[in-house]
């Protein structure tokens, strides 16, 4: 072998396993760079010493020139030889031959990206190698065969991947639907008994009054009551409590009865096709249900506008307003317990800090008109957005654009708001397609109803942050 002319090198695969994230670099490559004006009888003995080289890179004065595949080259060396002019056939001669400007990609290309524009290039190129750059800059070589079995083999990784999360949806999808008919169902049993509670209560308050009116009038006339072990004071007491015991009752009957109807409503099965749904009093039930978790240290306020009857399946926008508050009852209750922590371990004096405000989450509901379409709190690429989705609407439901009215729910809170962090992280999760994503899940159940949902922090004055979702009126 000349000294001219290096060793090829094999440049051996990863160890590990192939997965979707894997790039051309975890393929094995072959690499040999040659001078042009090298003669292509030195090149012989190589390519009979490696029969799977795929092929030859070519350099001019070390700068890139092209590359040969190895089955052209072999028969235009094999014409040469047999016609006696081998010694004088150089490599730059022999790629005058085949010209065409091969597929070059960097090492760091993902296979399934590098499979796909290999699979683009014509049918004579198909078998031709692919040149891979190295990090180092050099130049080397690999075999199409290898590529195309490791797409197929990433490929069938895809599928059982997507089968597998198919899968696991359809199970999570029947194992909620299945806890919702229970909830609905204890819903319901604990609803007949309240009703009976409730209803009674009235009578036994109204019983409760006449029994006491008849013992105040016989106290009234001087008239002696009976030996009931009671005496004048406890009398008094019985009196005034009895009715407060009632009244206490019926509100724990009257608590436990809208708990039970907001599950209801929460756990209500969406049929086939939409139907009218009041807004409000899905919201009602809804903020019903986080109560609990606002333990006093969060406060909410609901602002209604005036809101017609949305046709909607009522219980996949239940789903996305409760992600929604609860997105802010997390950030808000961590909030709160940071500055906890915080105030246990400061050493200022009490009276040198400056009290946070409440923690707050809104709720606003009102109709927009066109007037309303240019809102000076949002960014101009998130209004470009919005008019994007205007025009949209506006076209599916065969109507002007100026005629459009839209309904807006607006969860916000007050606070910190998101650091540039949370907002990536906001914004991964919603252009994700990965069913677990609340978030994502959401912005599809969303869009599936023609509507836009938009976010922004801070919201107002510097701080807070809000979400809004927006429902077209049909």
């Amino acid at each position: 072998m000349s000294a001219l002319v290096p060793r090829p090198r094999y440049l051996p695969p990863t160890d590990s396993l192939l997965s979707l994230e894997s790039t051309v670099c975890d393929l094995g490559r072959y690499h040999l760079q040659v001078e042009v004006g090298l003669s292509c009888a030195e090149i012989w003995p190589i390519l009979n010493q490696y029969p799977k080289l795929p092929g030859v890179v070519l350099l001019r004065q070390g700068q890139w020139y092209g590359m040969i595949p190895r089955l052209p080259l072999m028969e235009l060396m094999l014409r040469s030889h047999l016609e006696g002019n081998l010694k004088t056939l150089t490599l730059a001669i022999a790629h005058s031959y085949h010209p065409q400007m091969p597929l070059c990609m960097a090492a760091e290309t993902p296979i399934l990206t590098a499979a796909q524009q290999a699979l683009r290039r014509s049918l004579p190129d198909q078998s031709a190698p692919i040149v891979v750059q190295e990090s180092t800059g050099d130049y080397s070589l690999l075999d199409a065969h290898e590529l195309n079995v490791a797409h197929w083999q990433l490929r069938g990784i895809e599928v059982q991947s997507r089968y597998e999360r198919t899968q696991i949806h359809m199970i999570r999808h029947d194992k909620m639907a299945n806890l919702g008919r229970l909830v609905d169902g204890v819903a319901h049993e604990i609803l007949d008994p309240v009703g009976f509670i409730w209803g009674n209560l009235s009578h036994i308050a109204d019983y409760t009054e006449q029994l006491l009116q008849v013992v105040a009038a016989y106290r009234q006339q001087g008239a002696l009551l009976p030996e009931m072990g009671l005496d004048e004071e406890e009398l008094d007491y019985l009196q005034q409590d009895l009715p407060k015991a009632i009244a206490s009752t019926q509100t724990g009957a009257k608590r436990l009865k809208n708990l039970a109807s907001s599950l209801q409503n929460f756990c209500h099965m969406d049929e086939v096709y939409p139907k009218p749904a009041d807004l409000h009093e899905a919201l009602d039930s809804l903020v019903l249900l986080v109560n609990s978790r606002l333990n006093g240290e969060v406060h909410l306020t609901r602002t209604y506008g005036h809101l017609p009857p949305l046709t909607c399946h009522i219980g996949q926008l239940n789903q996305v307003f409760i992600t929604l508050l609860l997105q802010f009852v997390d950030e808000l209750l961590s909030d709160v317990a940071h500055r906890s922590v915080a105030a246990n371990l400061a050493t200022a004096l009490p009276s040198q800090a400056i009290a946070p405000p409440m923690p707050d989450i809104s709720i606003t509901t009102q109709v927009l008109s066109p007037s309303d379409r240019h809102q000076p709190t949002w960014t101009s690429r998130e209004q470009d957005s919005f008019e994007a989705w205007i025009q949209a609407t506006a076209h599916a439901q065969a109507i002007a654009p100026s005629a459009q009215r839209w309904i807006s729910i607006q969860v916000s809170r007050n606070g910190a708001p998101w650091t540039a962090a949370q907002h990536q992280e906001l914004a991964n999760a919603l252009a994700s397609d990965r069913w677990h994503q609340p978030l994502a899940l959401s912005h599809r159940m969303i869009a599936a109803h023609g509507g836009c949902l938009r976010w922004r922090s801070p919201h107002r004055d510097g701080v807070g942050a809000a979400f809004e979702v927006l429902l077209p009126l049909v």
